[in-house]
């Protein structure tokens, strides 16, 4: 019994192993290099004299960098929360229509499979 569960985990792993070669390839090395390259500074694009910490705190304490940084900031927390709310209020209000049974849920229905075919 225990040599089957121990196959059938690893050949769970062989369905798990591409997305996560992909998720490495093309999310987690291009964030690892950009904050590498946060601590750099340099003309162009690329950058060549090392400088620590100084990008970070001249973000966070000179103007204009600072007001435009928590202006960003402020900006993204509205939108994910803003579109958070409206996906899920609205997801949740299809759903309920959907297991009502009424007359527009084969429509709905209809109308969500579309984008499939």
């Amino acid at each position: 019994m225990l040599k089957k569960e121990g196959r059938s985990r690893w050949f769970l792993l062989w369905y798990i192993l591409p997305a996560f070669v992909l998720y490495t390839l093309f999310m987690l090395i291009p964030i690892l290099d950009s904050m590498r390259m946060s601590f750099y500074t340099g003309k162009g694009i690329i950058p060549t004299e090392f400088v620590g910490f100084d990008n970070y705190i001249k973000l966070f304490t000179k103007y204009p960098f600072n007001e435009r940084f928590w202006n960003a900031f402020s900006n993204n927390i509205k939108f994910f929360l803003m579109v958070t709310l409206y996906q899920n209020v609205l997801g949740f209000l299809v759903a309920v229509l959907l297991s009502r049974g009424l007359k527009l849920s084969n429509l709905l229905k209809k109308i969500s499979f579309i984008p499939t075919t």
